[in-house]
């Protein structure tokens, strides 16, 4: 039912950003016409509140799938799921089968332990391992698509090490 209200909130929004387009784009046409600027002007800023609106609403769908992703509502804990390391874009956090508890960075051939004061180990991507993944499905897919996150200064001076 939840499913079935976004979807029909997402037309109604869909709607209301497509009839406001039209008609501020035909009050512009008009205003130029007439050579009245200041119908250009409110329908220009109608155009932009539109487009705002229509920010927030991606933004929003984008926050809502990350969250469905990250947190189980029933089990009321986070999400993770199996997949093989080989597979796991840079900027992508694991948990390996035999160390819980502990989060790695991939990152290239090498593997980034955190802590809450930063990246402080090191170690080789093993190559046939299956892994826990921590980051969310959608930002696994964002980071295998060329998203590349900003890095933990700690991690910068690691990277360099490790691949010495």
């Amino acid at each position: 039912m939840r499913e079935r209200t976004r979807l029909e909130e997402s037309i109604g929004r869909y709607r209301r950003l497509e009839a406001a387009l039209n008609d501020n784009i035909e009050l512009i046409e008009m205003g130029e016409a007439e050579g009245d600027g200041d119908i250009v002007s409110e329908a220009e800023a109608a155009l932009r509140a539109a487009r705002n609106e229509a920010a927030e609403a991606a933004l929003s769908q984008i926050d809502r799938r990350m969250q469905e992703d990250r947190w189980d509502g029933k089990a009321r804990r986070q999400r993770h799921f199996a997949a093989e390391l080989a597979s796991m874009p840079d900027g992508a956090m694991v948990g390996l089968p035999l160390e819980p508890g502990i989060a790695l960075l991939v990152w290239g051939g090498t593997l980034l332990e955190w802590s809450g004061s930063g990246y402080h180990s090191c170690r080789r991507r093993p190559a046939d391992l299956q892994v826990q993944v921590l980051t969310p499905r959608s930002s696994v897919a964002a980071l295998a698509a060329g998203y590349r996150p900003m890095l933990h200064p700690t991690a910068a001076a690691l990277i360099e090490a490790c691949a010495d």
